[in-house]
């Protein structure tokens, strides 16, 4: 777990608009930089492609931006970079 979530956390740092906090835990919490991606419209956009995050807008001390992640294995960790990467941004070159 712990080598499949440094290297989700090094992929999805890679995506323009993402912002990813370090965990010790089966998730990541991330939080969408780009003002006009929303928790709400992230979690919509990826449950459209069958992928399912948690919207964590309603945690207290977080707001309209944060989303929670779970650490899958590694060909579902993929569909999401990828999703993620299609939905909020190009990654940076």
């Amino acid at each position: 777990m712990a080598r499949e979530r440094l290297w989700i956390e090094r992929q999805l740092a890679t995506i323009s608009g993402i912002e990813v906090f370090p965990s010790r835990a089966n998730f990541l919490l991330l939080r969408m930089t780009k003002h006009e991606c929303t928790a709400a419209g992230i979690v919509h956009q990826l449950a459209r492609r069958n992928i399912l995050i948690r919207d964590c807008s309603n945690f207290a001390g977080l707001g309209k931006q944060f989303v929670r992640v779970a650490i899958r294995r590694r060909e579902e960790n993929r569909r999401l970079i990828a999703a993620l990467a299609d939905v909020v941004g190009r990654k940076r070159l």
